[in-house]
């Protein structure tokens, strides 16, 4: 009989701190035949070992090399048996209840393709991009010019992360984060999981993209809490590399999903727009005015 829930982890030297995920995951979730899968990318921290040696109920994947967390990602979904399949990162905290709550609202709901709970860091800071929408050209435009603090009285300008909507109402959304996605196996199985173009940002937003063109809905539940530390999945901070990924995983989702239905401007110009905030980015790093992207993987 397959398990109700399988549970997709990527580790790559995340240490402790994917341990504590492992404990916090056998610890508070009660949904029976549990699956856990965790897919090691390479990592030379010995947390693997640590991993196997706690956790022997833990299907464990060893890769060789660092195969980028999509890619990764896919293994373990591959590998999965369950009805419901999670994609978690490394660095969150499950609590009693959460998963549970996100289960059974895909099981009482045969029309969402995904759902996502309410991310908060440490200190119980919501963590906006949990629930957002897609990144059209005047929405990233909004978002990173930061219109919606200059003009709150416009809805437009909150778009992206619907910052006029409490964190506390549970809604439909475009997207929800890869940090904690979960899909039926139909879903799944019509969507082939992840994109592998993106290798580690940019990820949650083409696989939301792609459920929603299949027809399903996406919900974000604000009664299912993750704790989400945010960069310290094991990726390296303070990289140049990672800010190339950040913005190159926004040209590969708009090449993929919105070039098609814009002018030959409009795309030349959002070509340039990333480049030019590619550029100044890896700038104000250099220069120390500005840190390197989120760690999300």
């Amino acid at each position: 009989m397959n398990p109700t829930l399988s549970i997709c982890v990527v580790n790559y030297n995340a240490g402790d701190v994917v341990v504590e995920c492992l404990e916090s995951i056998y610890k508070n979730v009660t949904i029976p035949d549990l699956e856990v899968i965790l897919v090691d990318n390479a990592s030379s921290d010995q947390s693997n070992l640590t991993i196997k040696k706690k956790f022997p109920q833990t299907i464990l994947i060893q890769n060789s090399e660092n195969a980028g967390f999509i890619r990764a990602n896919n293994q373990g979904l591959k590998r999965s048996r369950g009805r419901y399949v999670l994609s978690l990162n490394p660095d969150t905290i499950v609590p009693p209840g959460s998963l549970e709550k996100l289960t059974h609202f895909l099981e009482t709901h045969p029309d969402y393709g995904a759902v996502g709970g309410k991310l908060h860091s440490p200190n119980n800071d919501f963590q906006w991009q949990c629930r957002r929408s897609f990144p059209t050209p005047f929405v990233a435009c909004a978002y990173f010019l930061r219109l919606r603090k200059f003009f709150p009285e416009v809805e437009l300008f909150h778009r992206y992360t619907l910052t006029n909507y409490s964190p506390d109402q549970s809604l439909d959304v475009e997207a929800i984060s890869g940090a904690c996605f979960m899909v039926p196996r139909e879903v799944l199985e019509q969507t082939n999981g992840m994109d592998e173009s993106f290798f580690m940002y940019g990820d949650d937003l083409d696989w939301s993209y792609r459920i929603h063109e299949k027809g399903w809905k996406i919900r974000y539940c604000a009664d299912a809490p993750i704790m989400h530390y945010g960069g310290l999945g094991g990726a390296q901070h303070g990289s140049y590399r990672l800010i190339s990924h950040y913005y190159n995983a926004m040209w590969i989702f708009y090449d993929h999903h919105l070039r098609r239905s814009r002018s030959l401007p409009t795309t030349l110009l959002v070509w340039i727009g990333i480049k030019a905030m590619t550029g100044l980015h890896k700038l104000l790093f250099a220069l120390g005015i500005r840190r390197s992207v989120s760690r999300k993987k």
